[in-house]
């Protein structure tokens, strides 16, 4: 959590949401404690799916939010918060909008259509 911090200076506010995805990292990456093996494997018998995991947390991201009309831009800047598991697809995320429109931070919302930002003067 430390770290995670120290990379990333997250709000703290959002450190439920780091939590929960240092779990769902843990439980889905091998751990040499239980000889290299996956504990959600472990636990189902499936091989879990890794790539869910290609936005790291609190990075900035594209999210697409269509309650956005035409003329503007349905692409929006936001930060992850990583996995919504209980909402969507196994590639839903918590994204934190960068503002909601009166320069203000809005609530999280889980997002399905979001793509990694790959360089961050776009």
């Amino acid at each position: 959590m430390k770290r995670i911090h120290f990379h990333t200076n997250f709000d703290l506010r959002y450190y439920d949401y780091c939590v929960e995805h240092i779990a769902d990292v843990h439980n889905n990456l091998s751990n040499r404690s239980i000889g290299g093996a996956v504990p959600l494997q472990l636990l189902t018998g499936v091989t879990p799916d890794i790539s869910a995991f290609r936005i790291p947390f609190w990075k900035h991201c594209w999210y697409w939010d269509p309650h956005i009309k035409w003329p503007r831009h349905q692409w929006c800047k936001g930060r992850c918060l990583g996995r919504a598991k209980n909402v969507g697809d196994p590639f839903t995320y918590w994204i934190l909008p960068d503002h909601d429109g009166k320069g203000r931070r809005s609530r999280p919302l889980a997002r399905s259509v979001v793509r990694p930002i790959m360089n961050e003067d776009e």
